[in-house]
């Protein structure tokens, strides 16, 4: 490879991020994806890469106020929160239990984000992402620093987040740098389901 292909990081981290989804691609695991705000370049990651239709059941994107209403069927006091990101996942879980096809293992992904719009914002800029299983949620939560990045940096940011908890959730060590500057810490936390709601998912797949 050039010298100079390999001394460039922009470089570097695509094909870190190629390489990352070429791996969740090899996985067994199948995934309906939520997104709404920001976080589209990790669809165009992953469905622009030959494997897609192994990995990617179907891509969602509630971007407006009605839109997100109907896909988790209330109206959130808050529609980029951990929370909502959480409930949007549960949904993106429930479809993908409906669309596979064998009792291949499935996950629910969703992302809530506000980022750089065409018009000035005055509240924060941040992200959150989360999955489902079968066993728990976990999400992924950042506040970026307003200001730093245009839209592009700050969507880069987030599709990367994303990827991130799909390669965890797939099994795929392989990862890529968040693009996260010092002050900017993701937050991760993990929730075990209740009992009886493992017991309703175990009994749908039976």
């Amino acid at each position: 490879m050039p010298k100079e292909l390999t001394n460039n990081p922009k470089k570097q981290v695509q094909n870190q991020v190629q390489k990352q989804v070429d791996l969740i691609h090899g996985s067994p695991m199948m995934v309906v994806i939520a997104i709404a705000g920001g976080g589209g370049q990790a669809l165009g990651w992953l469905l622009g890469t030959p494997g897609a239709s192994k990995t990617v059941l179907e891509a969602i994107v509630p971007y407006n106020e009605k839109a997100m209403e109907d896909f988790i069927g209330y109206p959130p006091s808050t529609y980029v929160s951990r929370s909502t990101a959480i409930d949007m996942a549960q949904c993106a879980f429930k479809k993908a239990m409906h669309l596979r096809k064998t009792h291949v293992p499935v996950i629910g992904l969703a992302c809530t984000t506000t980022i750089v719009t065409a018009v000035p914002k005055f509240g924060e800029h941040r992200c959150f992402v989360a999955v489902w299983d079968e066993t728990g949620v976990t999400t992924y939560g950042v506040k970026l620093v307003g200001g730093s990045r245009d839209r592009g940096g700050e969507e880069n940011v987030v599709s990367r987040i994303i990827l991130h908890g799909l390669a965890h959730s797939c099994g795929v060590e392989q990862d890529v740098p968040l693009g996260l500057f010092d002050e900017e810490r993701l937050d991760v936390r993990h929730m075990d389901h209740a009992a009886p709601l493992r017991r309703l998912i175990e009994a749908a797949q039976i």
